[in-house]
């Protein structure tokens, strides 16, 4: 499977999964992340604007990773929604992921 390289400005955040604090974005507000019973992510956004952020236009990507993962869903505008992925989340030690806008 190819995947378009995506390229970051300036709006790549971190989240680490054992600190509960809610980082933002200029567009997207992390509101919650935890993980299944297989140590999937489980993590909720909020798009902030009140412009669409289109499918396939966001990518999470963890710390050390050189495959993302595109979240394939559409994004409305104030909306929020929770998305499950299949990124491995390791509960023991801290996890830093990225979330990377499609220029």
């Amino acid at each position: 499977m190819k995947t378009s390289t995506i390229k970051s400005k300036e709006n790549a955040k971190e989240i680490t999964y054992l600190i509960s604090t809610i980082k933002t974005n200029k567009k997207v507000e992390i509101v919650n992340y935890k993980s299944d019973s297989k140590n999937n992510l489980i993590i909720t956004l909020k798009n902030k604007s009140k412009e669409n952020i289109n499918a396939n236009s966001l990518a999470i990507f963890k710390e050390g990773s050189k495959t993302g993962e595109l979240i394939r869903e559409k994004l409305n505008g104030l909306e929020t929604k929770t998305f499950h992925l299949k990124t491995k989340i390791n509960t023991k030690r801290k996890n830093i992921l990225y979330i990377f806008e499609k220029q």
